[in-house]
Order: C-alpha cells, then sequence, then structure tokens
C-alpha cells in the first residue's frame, strides 16, 4: 500500500466516522426532528417491553409485523437501566448503525475488497439516503426498521463465502444463524424475502452455471458439494416455518402476472429511484454513482474465476431485485421503503470499483465520495440538528402543559397518537381511537390504555385536529356525553373529561 493510498483509506475513515457520529448524535439528542406515529410507536412499544421483563406482552396490538428482533427489543433493557424512553430509542438506534458498519467490514474483508473498497461501500448507502429521511429510517434513523434484516444479510453472506472457501460447515455458527432466523421469522416473512430467498437463489444460479459448464464430464458433476445448497434451505426452511407458526400478521396478497410489468415499470422500478433522487442535486448524484456501481459489478463478475466466495455479493442485488418483482407480480402494495437495498446495491458496486479497477481510476471515484460525503453530512447536520424545532413545537407545548396539569393519559387519532405519547417522552401516554365512535384503534397500541382497565374515575383527554373536531362532537352529542371542556393549542383542540 502506498502512501497516497493510506492517507486515502485514513480521509475515508474519518469520514465514516463523522457520519456515523452524525446519525448517532441525531438518534442520542435530537430524537423527535421528524416525529410521526409509525416511529413514535417503535420507541413506545420499547418501554412497554420494559416494562413486561422485556418480553412481548399479549395486550400488545402489532401490525403488519411481530418486534422479535428490532430496535424495540434492543431498546426494552437499555429503557430499564436509564428510564428514559426516547433516549433508549436513540441508544438502541445508534447500536444497530455501529453493527450494521461492523458487519459490511467484516464482510466486504472476507470477499476481498481491499480497504479503500470497504471504506466506500460502507460510506455510500449514508450519502444515497442523506436526502431521504424515509430511507434513512430503514437502517439509520429512529426506527432502523430493517436494520434486523440487512445485518442478518451481511451475516449469511459472510457465513455462505467463507463456507464457499472453506467448503466445510462450521456448527457453532451455524447453530447461532439457525436461532437468528427462527427469531427473524417469528416477527414475519420479510426475513425470508429480504435474506434467505435471495440467497437461496444466488447458490442454485452458482450450482446451475457449475452443472452446465460441466456437464460433459459425468465425474465433476460428482464431485460438486451440496452441502450448502442444503445448508441454506435449512436455514430458509426455519426461517418460514417461524413465520408461520408465530406471525399471523399481514396482508392478503395473490398473483398479479397480467399486469405485473406495468407495474414493474410503472410502479416498482420509480419507487425504487424516490429513495435516492429527492432533489436534483440528489438525483444527479444518485446517477453518476449508479454509472459508476455497474463498472464496479462488471468488475465483480471478472473476479468470481479467483475469488469464487465473491459470488455471495449478488445476494445484496437479488434482494433488491426480488423485492421488486414480488410488490410487481402480486397485489401487495409497493412502497418506496421495500427497496432500500438500491443504496446497498450502488454501494457494493462502488466498493468493487474501488477494490479490483486501476488506482487512477479508483482515485477520482475516492475523491467524488470524499466530496460527497462531506456535502451530506453538512446537508444531514442541517436537516436532523441544526433544524430541529421540537422545543419550540405546538406538540411539545401542548403535551408539557398536559403533563403540568396532572394528566397521563389521553386519545387521539393514530396519526397524532404515538407521536405526542413520544413527544412526552413517554410520560403521557396518548392512545389511539376512531373518533367516530370513540373506539379503540387496535394498531400498534396496548390494550390496557383503555376501558374498562384504564381507572374510570381518571380524567382524560382527547385530541383532536380541525378535521376531527367535528366528527368527535357529533359523536359525543350522539352519546349524550355532555361534560367535557375544551382548549386550543395552535391547529389542535383537546377535549378535557
Amino acid at each position: 500500500m502506498t502512501r497516497l493510498q493510506r492517507i486515502t483509506n485514513i480521509l475515508l475513515i474519518l469520514l465514516l466516522s463523522l457520519t456515523a457520529g452524525l446519525y448517532i448524535f441525531a438518534n442520542l439528542f435530537h430524537y423527535t426532528a421528524y416525529m410521526e406515529s409509525d416511529v413514535g410507536a417503535e420507541a413506545v412499544y420499547g418501554m412497554v417491553l420494559a416494562g413486561n421483563n422485556c418480553l412481548p406482552p399479549d395486550t400488545w396490538v402489532s401490525s403488519t409485523e411481530n418486534r422479535i428482533v428490532s430496535m424495540p427489543n434492543l431498546a426494552a433493557p437499555i429503557y430499564k437501566l436509564c428510564g428514559n424512553m426516547n433516549l433508549s430509542a436513540g441508544i438502541a438506534c445508534s447500536l444497530l448503525i455501529l453493527l450494521l458498519i461492523l458487519c459490511m467490514v467484516r464482510f466486504y474483508a472476507y470477499v476481498g475488497y481491499s480497504s479503500t473498497g470497504i471504506l466506500t461501500a460502507c460510506l455510500i448507502p449514508f450519502i444515497l439516503s442523506a436526502w431521504n429521511i424515509a430511507g434513512l429510517k430503514m437502517f439509520a434513523l429512529y426506527a432502523c426498521y430493517y436494520s434486523p434484516h440487512i445485518i442478518t444479510l451481511f451475516l449469511l453472506m459472510t457465513a455462505y463465502a467463507r463456507l464457499l472457501r472453506e467448503k466445510r460447515i462450521r456448527i457453532p455458527s451455524t447453530i447461532l444463524l439457525a436461532i437468528l432466523s427462527w427469531l427473524l421469522g417469528m416477527q414475519g416473512l420479510r426475513g425470508l424475502a429480504m435474506v434467505y430467498l435471495p440467497l437461496c437463489a444466488v447458490e442454485f444460479l452458482r450450482l446451475i452455471t457449475l452443472i452446465l459448464i460441466n456437464l460433459r464430464d459425468r465425474n465433476e458433476v460428482k464431485k460438486l458439494n451440496f452441502a450448502t445448497p442444503i445448508w441454506l434451505l435449512s436455514l430458509s426452511a426455519i426461517n418460514y416455518i417461524a413465520a408461520r407458526i408465530y406471525a399471523p400478521f399481514g396482508e392478503d396478497t395473490s398473483s398479479n402476472f397480467r399486469k405485473g410489468i406495468f407495474k414493474l415499470f410503472g410502479t416498482a422500478i420509480p419507487e425504487t429511484f424516490e429513495l435516492i433522487r429527492a432533489n436534483g442535486f440528489a438525483t444527479i448524484v444518485a446517477i453518476i454513482l449508479l454509472l459508476l456501481a455497474v463498472i464496479g459489478w462488471w468488475a465483480i463478475i471478472r473476479q468470481i474465476k479467483t475469488k469464487p466466495e465473491i459470488i455471495a455479493v449478488f445476494t445484496i442485488l437479488l434482494s433488491l431485485i426480488l423485492a421488486m418483482l414480488a410488490a410487481s407480480f402480486t397485489t401487495l402494495d409497493s412502497t418506496p421503503r421495500y427497496y432500500i437495498m438500491v443504496v446497498f446495491v450502488i454501494a457494493a458496486g462502488c466498493g468493487a470499483l474501488a477494490s479490483f479497477m486501476d488506482w487512477k481510476l479508483t482515485s477520482v471515484l475516492v475523491t467524488f465520495v470524499a466530496l460527497l460525503s462531506v456535502i451530506s453530512i453538512t446537508h444531514a447536520y442541517t436537516a436532523l440538528i441544526a433544524s430541529d424545532n421540537t422545543l419550540n413545537s405546538t406538540e411539545y407545548a401542548m403535551v408539557s402543559d398536559l403533563e403540568s396539569k396532572g394528566y397521563t393519559h389521553g386519545y387521539a387519532t393514530f396519526d397524532y397518537a404515538m407521536m405526542l405519547t413520544t413527544y412526552s417522552n413517554g410520560h403521557l401516554i396518548v392512545a389511539p381511537i376512531q373518533m367516530d365512535t370513540m373506539e379503540p384503534a387496535l394498531w400498534l397500541t396496548d390494550t390496557r390504555w383503555y376501558p374498562p382497565t384504564t381507572d374510570p374515575s381518571e380524567e382524560y383527554f382527547i385530541v383532536t385536529t380541525e378535521a376531527t373536531t367535528p366528527v368527535l362532537q357529533n359523536t359525543l352529542d350522539s352519546k349524550g356525553i355532555t361534560d367535557y371542556t375544551i382548549a386550543t393549542y395552535g391547529q389542535y383542540s383537546v377535549f378535557f373529561f
């Protein structure tokens, strides 16, 4: 390694440290900067888990997935130590960021990426997502929805690459991976779609290719090692069985073969790039990095003969492709977050370009990545930290006033319930209800927050907006409820009972 390469790596390490440090700081001290109820429910669930000895309570109503290996499960024991809901969630997200980076470093190093290539591949997901908060919530901010799946993907790819190189199964690591597969399966089928099926597809394509190459030589075909596909299929089966037993939630879907191609090009592909084209500058950056990544993926293909384990990288690409095909050729609703692997696909390609191509081309790429890192860090600091207006927000003022008046629980529609609970740092429980019936809205909530479990003699409140205020008033009139007062906080009305 030349002196210039060492200086380059030091610069990239510094930039990666600053990037990770920025998002960690945002999670720890500016957790409510972009708060909304879906994210707030993750933090609240961490607190609920802590109150049940870190075990999922029967009273919690999940959404489309259970939470077994997730940010709330990591936040729960931290909450028991610090007693601060938002801080425990922020610490959990920060730990997931560090674990993801460590898993990426370990994998890319094992398949032969250079130090420069590894650092490039670790930086680019954060660079591409810097202008899209929704994308960052998937693996870096506030909820880290898909961090467990992506971390598992890199762990399993590393084990797969090691198996291809050593041609032997390690029992201790296999047992640990089987346990992780079971736990991830208990959450739902997303792990199967994002992790296990793509890896099985890579192994299937590898075997088919080897069989076709050696088709005329039966002895060579007989020498093929089928322990690897059996190993992968076993882990996948464990994940699937757990999902079928423990994860009853999900969307009913059917095939969409007739219109699938139109949905693919009309919805899935455009939504894939929504994650990396938040504005004109971000779009230009994404196009340039995408083109460089294409060259990098060609470099990966050229390395397969000398580094057969590098084929594991294709799992990242197939994870994205399968997500797009699943959303297109079924009636499953498509949303940009399903395609978060696009930033890791581009990162893997650019990392390969920095590892396996001429140093002159690598130096141009690294200079570009370093410049983008500085720009993305500056933008993220402004958006996540400098622009955080939590303490001056109407929501914060409202929950602070309600706390000072002695209230401990109230109700709102789901869009506001978990958000307001998080603004209060869990001191004020705002449970979701349906305004037209005043019945519980059983979605990411706890049944203990409603009558008859709650104390009927205790005062409570209902928060409404301009749109829901007349709906609630009509409901109260129809039920003959007249004993209440109303206060206004900005765009919110609060009914006190």
